[in-house]
């Protein structure tokens, strides 16, 4: 076998065998990126639940300052500009 042939055959032979089958720690690792990957969904659909609730709070403040600026008005004790 010449030097060339030889050199392409250790290239194939490693290629062949970091293909072979998966080891326990591979698949340990795949198993807790996918359990990763689920968490960090489920906080994602957890902020997006939050950030509405903030928005929605948001709108009721604003709904409830305008009330009370409106009572305060029409008592005759405006509230000073925000």
């Amino acid at each position: 076998m010449r030097p060339s042939h030889r050199a392409a055959f250790g290239v194939l032979l490693s290629l062949a065998m970091a293909c072979g089958l998966p080891r326990q720690d591979d698949l340990n690792l795949a198993q807790q990126v996918a359990e990763t990957t689920e968490v960090l969904q489920a906080m994602q659909e957890a902020q997006l639940d939050l950030n509405d609730r903030i928005d929605s709070l948001a709108r009721v403040v604003q709904v409830q300052d305008s009330l009370i600026r409106m009572i305060a008005n029409l008592s005759g004790n405006p509230l000073p500009p925000r």
